[in-house]
């Protein structure tokens, strides 16, 4: 059973925050220049604060529930943002190394197994899966095993992240979602993209992108946070995983349904197969940043009945929607 430190590694993961640190402290210099913006699921422009963490105030909508940092850096200053940053490089360099194998046995590979079956279940054809922000192609890697693509292909900008893909022997476009052209690709029946429509400034523009580069009954398969699953509600500000500006989109079942929607897809599935939740939220009690000594259910359940419970309250969490690890299929009408 994988771990949290498996896939996180401790150390790596200490010495990464006080990098991201450092990142965010040059970018919040410019502060002044952050914009304000509608909600990234329904547009609405009614939002309340809820809860401020490294200088960066994150809101919740008041219509949808999805929540997000407003006010934000702009689309140029994240870009510069990811291009300079000392934590993403050290994520490169150093984490991803260290826990590929892991990553490729426990994330990649069942994510493969996700987008395979979706694929049978409701896909048409099989030529093409184009995996958006592929970052070192472990997925690509993973769908290949199955031979059931004619082709895969690697959407990606960073250097390193594309030069790992080339060594992988996958396909690379060097382009964004918004930038692709059918001169670059046609016959795409498949889109995955995973982690990544938190990170960007504008989720409903990518979407848009996504639409309009799939053929018709094409699949989009994606993941994303899900702000309604158990660790991110317990946890809020004290998550890991809610860390501006990487992360400034934090959608719910129903929100980012009803943006793919707005989109033009239809949404075929949305669930909620995380493996974390209660190991995230118990190991945050066990270092003392999480204090329930007024939740005993909790306590039961994960501190005091952990090897019983434990797995048992987690496979509750996923057969209910109520992880914080959230899958979408839609298809293009």
């Amino acid at each position: 059973m994988v771990s949290e430190n498996d896939i996180r590694p401790h150390q790596l993961m200490l010495e990464n925050k006080a990098l991201h640190l450092e990142d965010v402290k040059i970018l919040l210099e410019r502060s002044n220049e952050f914009v304000t913006v509608n909600c990234p699921a329904c547009s609405g422009t009614v939002s309340h604060f809820k809860f401020r963490k490294n200088g960066f105030n994150f809101v919740e909508c008041t219509d949808c529930a999805t929540v997000f940092v407003n006010l934000r850096p702009t689309e140029s200053m994240l870009s510069e943002f990811y291009s300079a940053s000392k934590s993403i490089q050290h994520w490169s360099n150093s984490i991803f190394p260290e826990s590929d194998k892991a990553r490729y046995t426990e994330i990649a590979l069942p994510r493969a197994e996700i987008v395979i079956n979706a694929c049978k279940k409701y896909a048409s054809s099989s030529r093409i899966a184009l995996d958006i922000g592929a970052g070192f192609g472990s997925l690509c890697s993973a769908l290949k095993t199955h031979d059931y693509f004619e082709r895969v292909v690697a959407l990606e900008l960073s250097a390193d992240a594309v030069r790992s893909c080339r060594e992988r022997e996958i396909d690379v476009i060097e382009k964004s979602a918004e930038e692709i052209t059918s001169l670059d690709i046609q016959g795409v029946d498949v889109i995955t993209n995973f982690e990544l429509i938190e990170h960007l400034f504008d989720p409903r523009s990518f979407l848009t992108s996504c639409f309009n580069i799939l053929e018709r009954n094409g699949l989009v398969v994606l993941s994303t946070p899900n702000i309604l699953g158990f660790d991110l509600m317990t946890l809020g500000p004290l998550s890991e995983n809610i860390d501006a500006p990487n992360h400034i989109n934090y959608f719910n079942i129903s929100s980012l349904s009803s943006l793919l929607k707005s989109v033009g897809f239809d949404v075929l599935d949305v669930f909620t197969p995380g493996l974390l939740d209660a190991e995230i939220v118990r190991n945050q009690i066990l270092q003392g940043s999480l204090i329930i000594d007024d939740q005993p259910f909790i306590s039961e359940i994960l501190i005091k009945n952990w090897s019983k419970m434990g797995q048992v309250f987690q496979r509750f969490l996923v057969e209910n929607g109520m992880s914080s690890h959230m899958v979408a299929i839609a298809r293009k009408p």
